[in-house]
């Protein structure tokens, strides 16, 4: 009898673990057989067209980093939200005629998420001397993803970017097509910017602003004068013959968007900046919105409240980040 009702309650309990055996199972992951085929076929690759360059793999092997002339560099940077982070961290950034390339693996549960509606791959976004690459590709054999981020300095050859590209092509589709850059979005749509400052930037301390598209720029004066400044020498001495500027009084500003960079800045790699010449502040942000590719210069007096202008131009410019991506209404 023990034994019949053995059999019997083994045999009710057969299905129950094959179902938490399904369930529990996990996704398929990229095979090892094209990690491995992709990486050697870029390592032969470099080694006879760029023996210079340097391809690591990572322990679990997630990931591999491709670098040519390339540099360690501490950086404050800022998260997708804008904020800076707890401390500094350490990046690799392609020196001159360099690159640094990443070449991901992901599950096929990995979905390319974008931030606040903004898809952040398939375009080419510039920050200073550097431009960045992002794409994902998915693999041919339906096991999951490739992601590929190249970063490169304004001088490298484009070729090794198509070079990367037409390796990984080799196993995988290309998910998501190239598209206009932020530059070239503001550029043939200024007016979605325009429409956007004007509705979450309507006013200051009670006063209605401005906001005029001119020369390529988003231009905004909020109590502003005809001011006498004089120039000073390499020494620090003031010059004899002053000039005439229009410059904010103690509680303006004067706003500009652009997506052209300063090259002094960008020479010297300057993200944000504050200077001062005794009558008014400067500020200069690069990246006040992630890879919007739009750099802010604000004029402001000394009693301006750069915090509530620094907000409402973020939430302003991400807005109209969102619109390009907004869907059509019927």
């Amino acid at each position: 009898m023990r034994i019949q009702y053995c059999l019997r309650l083994a045999a009710l309990m057969l299905p129950i673990v094959y179902i938490a055996n399904c369930v529990a199972a996990d996704p398929p992951s990229v095979d090892e057989a094209t990690k491995t085929a992709l990486f050697e076929s870029l390592k032969g690759r470099l080694s006879k067209e760029l023996p210079d360059a340097t391809i690591d793999r990572d322990s679990f092997g997630f990931s591999f980093t491709v670098k040519c002339k390339s540099r360690r560099v501490e950086v404050q940077g800022r998260n997708k939200s804008g904020w800076l982070p707890g401390r500094a961290r350490t990046d690799i950034i392609p020196d001159i005629g360099g690159f640094v390339a990443k070449i991901e693996f992901r599950d096929l549960v990995f979905d390319p998420k974008s931030f606040a509606g903004v898809p952040s791959y398939g375009e080419y976004v510039e920050t200073g001397s550097v431009t960045q690459y992002r794409n994902y590709y998915f693999l041919n054999n339906a096991t999951g993803w490739i992601g590929l981020t190249f970063d490169f300095d304004k001088e490298a050859d484009p070729k090794w970017l198509a070079m990367f590209r037409e390796e990984i092509e080799e196993h995988a589709r290309q998910k998501y097509p190239d598209r206009q850059n932020w530059r070239e979005y503001w550029s043939t749509h200024p007016e979605t910017l325009t429409a956007s400052l004007e509705r979450f930037f309507p006013n200051h301390d009670g006063e209605e602003l401005i906001w005029k598209f001119e020369n390529g720029e988003w231009v905004c004066r909020h109590h502003v004068a005809e001011c006498t400044l004089y120039d000073r020498d390499a020494n620090g001495r003031p010059v004899e013959s002053p000039h005439n500027e229009i410059g904010p009084l103690n509680n303006g500003f004067t706003i500009r968007l652009t997506t052209v960079a300063d090259p002094n800045y960008s020479q010297l790699r300057i993200n944000e900046c504050k200077t001062s010449n005794g009558l008014w502040q400067s500020y200069y942000n690069s990246n006040l919105v992630w890879r919007s590719q739009l750099y802010v210069y604000v004029d402001h007096g000394w009693r301006t409240d750069m915090d509530k202008i620094i907000d409402q131009l973020k939430h302003a410019i991400r807005h109209a980040q969102s619109e390009r991506f907004a869907p059509a209404q019927p």
